[in-house]
């Protein structure tokens, strides 16, 4: 269950942008698809938000990181399908692919958290393996204007995206997984609900037949609701370098997916460059874990040192040695 769990919330992930492409080639609009995605998903959320609160003890809330986290999961979900109306899904999933890069960015910015020339290459090497996957894709021939446009979205998908990863990580150790995740997506659906409808003025664009109904509601349940309760749980228990590795899967299942159901080209270009990124983050990840290991070694050797002190001083510590 450790690593399926994980493994699976990887694959909900790969399929989201298939799912919003068959959806915008179903004849929806992209303020359509985000107000159904989360129309279908909030039942689910409101649902496991009782149940976790019912069972969470009396301590301090996250509320500052549920606030923090739901502007920037909005941000991240509209600027993703505004962007893969522009791009393909291929290239969609290979900016997203980024996103262990860009945490080790904020984190250094708003951390402080240094990192060794060794981790540097492996970033140079990933931004490299994407220029060389860009070169070979072919943008939508209805926006071949927009497709720099729709990389820019993605991109700002990917950062937002990056950004909650981290700043969730304390609310989760503060609500629980279940109940964090329950309340961030609550919270991210309001807007993706209602701005549409203020935009249009009225509900009159959920008039869609029932047929297209399928894609939104499959991207609702199988790529939003079941991965962000699988990737919350990914982090609180296996932590941020594990599920980076997991995510190597990620381009090849939407690279395929993409290729089988949308009919999208696959270039010598799009698979070199892929491959460069993946083994670029594979060792990111390896080097962020071996980081991590190394510090957790220094401190139960300060831990193992204090409670020798305390030993030979007589302190009540000393019979735990």
């Amino acid at each position: 269950m450790d690593y399926s769990a994980v493994f699976l919330a990887t694959i909900g992930f790969s399929l989201k942008a298939i799912f919003i492409k068959l959806s915008l080639t179903q004849g929806l609009t992209s303020d359509q698809v985000m107000s159904l995605r989360m129309i279908f998903a909030v039942p689910f959320f409101v649902f496991f938000f009782l149940f976790s609160r019912s069972r969470k003890p009396e301590k301090k809330s996250a509320d500052k990181e549920t606030l923090i986290c739901s502007v920037l999961y909005f941000v991240s979900v509209y600027t993703n399908i505004y962007g893969l109306a522009y791009v393909p899904v291929g290239i969609e999933r290979l900016i997203l692919f980024l996103i262990p890069l860009l945490t080790l960015c904020i984190s250094f910015i708003f951390q402080r958290k240094r990192f060794r020339k060794r981790i540097l290459i492996y970033c140079f090497m990933s931004i490299a393996g994407a220029m060389v996957s860009f070169l070979g894709s072919e943008p939508n021939n209805n926006y071949a204007d927009r497709f720099s446009f729709g990389i820019f979205l993605i991109f700002i998908s990917a950062l937002s995206y990056a950004a909650y990863m981290i700043f969730s990580a304390d609310g989760i150790k503060k609500d629980g997984a279940s109940l964090f995740n329950s309340k961030v997506m609550i919270i991210a659906s309001l807007p993706s609900i209602f701005i549409p409808i203020i935009l249009h003025h009225d509900v009159s664009f959920f008039n869609v037949h029932n047929a297209s109904l399928i894609p939104p509601l499959c991207l609702s349940l199988f790529s939003t609701v079941l991965p962000s309760f699988f990737m919350s749980w990914g982090i609180k228990n296996k932590g941020p370098e594990f599920m980076a590795a997991i995510n190597s899967f990620g381009p090849f299942l939407t690279l395929i997916a993409g290729y089988l159901f949308l009919g999208e080209s696959i270039s010598f270009n799009n698979v070199s460059g892929m491959l460069v990124v993946i083994v670029s983050i594979t060792f990111l990840s390896m080097e962020a874990k071996y980081k991590v290991s190394i510090n957790e070694s220094f401190d139960n050797i300060r831990i193992r040192k204090k409670k020798w002190n305390n030993f030979f001083s007589g302190g009540k510590n000393g019979e735990d040695v």
